[in-house]
């Protein structure tokens, strides 16, 4: 079994363009870069874990407090998974990929402004890998 298959914590695609129309592969000049995956996804939906794994960590990482993340591992990937409420049972607890791990938070009150609109997700960061987890 491949450890590492990850799959769409919400159900949804991938987002593919940001809100100012680049690719997700391209990343302009005066951009930070984005090294990560973002799912699409509907404020107060089921999020379900991308792998097999344990939340170790839950963090409120931006200015906006009420935005959470939580890091998700197992022993062969670190994910951080951005903009969702994890269920207070699950943290510290290991899931199987698809198992119920919290809600999606909506992200409009900190991306929303009269000039751009973001597109609700989820975003997905790969920390960490361990090589042998890709084997077969």
């Amino acid at each position: 079994m491949n450890e590492v298959n990850i799959i769409s914590p919400t159900g949804d695609t991938i987002r593919i363009k940001d809100d100012f129309g680049n690719g997700i592969f391209s990343t302009p000049k005066w951009s930070r870069g984005h090294n990560s995956i973002d799912f699409i996804c509907e404020p107060g939906q089921v999020i379900v874990a991308p792998v097999d794994g344990t939340i170790n960590l839950v963090a409120c990482p931006f200015e906006n407090k009420d935005y959470m993340a939580a890091l998700f591992e197992n022993d062969f990937i670190s994910l951080m998974i951005f903009y969702f409420i994890p269920d207070k049972d699950k943290i510290g607890i290991e899931v199987k990929q698809g198992d119920r791990i919290g809600i999606a938070q909506d992200i409009s009150q900190i991306y929303n402004t009269k000039k751009r609109k973001m597109t609700p997700h989820i975003n997905v960061q790969v920390l960490s890998i361990d090589p042998l987890g890709l084997m077969y």
